[in-house]
């Protein structure tokens, strides 16, 4: 919030656009047709109009191996619902743009995800807790992937998760 920006340093970034604030947490949510900005960035992305899947790696995974079981469990996911839907397609988001097969677009970053989230069949990411408050929040279908216990730093938002009854996944 620009008034509580104290540091120059930091609203210098905010002005040059080299930093910015996003998420439902801490900006209102765009008004409009939520199904046409969906469009407008499915089309920016070059992505269908079918059933769509997000994945996302994050920026906190501690262990490539980690990153790479996560990847992994992604493209796995969308080979085994693309067989049932055949139109299904994935924005798989992963820090960098990885080979990944047809109907999955890879991209390192997407600068502003919440028009794509909130008009996707289904989010796959790791349970970090801004994350998962903000996808709560908006009542986006996903499922909490952990890819391992050793992201300690996932492991109490992955059990509170899963004691109240949200769909997770390790590894």
């Amino acid at each position: 919030l620009p008034e509580c920006v104290k540091d120059d340093e930091f609203r210098e970034l905010l002005n040059c656009e080299k930093a910015h604030f996003v998420g439902p947490m801490i900006r209102a949510l765009p008004g409009g047709e939520i199904r046409e900005q969906g469009r407008a960035i499915r089309r920016r992305l070059g992505v269908g109009e079918g059933p769509l899947i997000v994945a996302t790696v994050g920026g906190t995974t501690m262990h490539l191996r980690n990153r790479q079981s996560l990847i992994d469990c992604y493209l796995g996911v969308y080979d085994r619902l693309r067989a049932e839907y055949p139109g299904l397609e994935m924005v798989l988001i992963g820090r960098e743009v990885l080979e990944v097969p047809a109907g999955v677009h890879s991209f390192e970053y997407v600068p502003d995800w919440l028009p794509l989230i909130r008009d996707a069949a289904l989010l796959l990411v790791p349970p970090g807790w801004i994350t998962v408050t903000e996808i709560c929040a908006l009542g986006i279908p996903a499922i909490f992937v952990l890819s391992s216990f050793s992201e300690y730093h996932e492991i109490e938002p992955f059990e509170r998760l899963t004691a109240f009854g949200f769909v997770t996944n390790l590894g």
